[in-house]
């Protein structure tokens, strides 16, 4: 369950939000199961948040810092991911259908299971990433990088 102090904090916007993490840089923001649907947090610092389980579909995300964030099991359906920083985040479990994640910074993530359906992950790096299950099928993946990645237990990558 979020922190109902961290919620309202958040809703109130990105700088509002950025100045109280800048303010508190030794809290661990939980909004663990928050409804963040179609919410903008574009630009917010939501490194180290727990997330899991949080709805932020079609959420505005771009620009976000979400490093070592925990988005188990978050719904991320139609989000938008652009140029966000997601390295060492955990994305196990997560919905990213139709999410956009062009350019996302992805090293080292938990990809585990998540199903990123027909999402756009161009120009998106996912070197050393977790890929254990994903789903990539009909996904957009001209320029992505895949280094150093296991791909033989995912999904939608014949091509690759």
């Amino acid at each position: 369950m979020a922190n109902p102090e961290h919620l309202e904090i958040l809703k109130r916007g990105a700088d509002a939000w950025n100045e109280w993490r800048r303010e508190n840089p030794d809290v661990f923001p939980d909004l663990g199961d928050a409804n963040l649907y179609s919410a903008d947090l574009s630009n917010a610092n939501l490194r180290d948040a727990d997330l899991r389980n949080a709805n932020l579909g079609e959420a505005n995300l771009g620009d976000a810092s979400l490093r070592d964030a925990n988005l188990y099991g978050a719904k991320l359906r139609n989000a938008n991911l652009r140029e966000a920083n997601l390295i060492y985040a955990d994305l196990s479990n997560v919905d990213l259908i139709y999410a956009d994640l062009f350019n996302t910074n992805l090293i080292y993530a938990d990809l585990s299971n998540a199903n990123l359906f027909r999402a756009n992950l161009i120009y998106a790096n996912l070197s050393r990433a977790d890929l254990s299950g994903a789903d990539f099928t009909d996904a957009l993946l001209s320029y992505t990088t895949f280094a150093d990645n296991d791909l033989s237990e995912v999904k939608g990558l014949e091509t690759i």
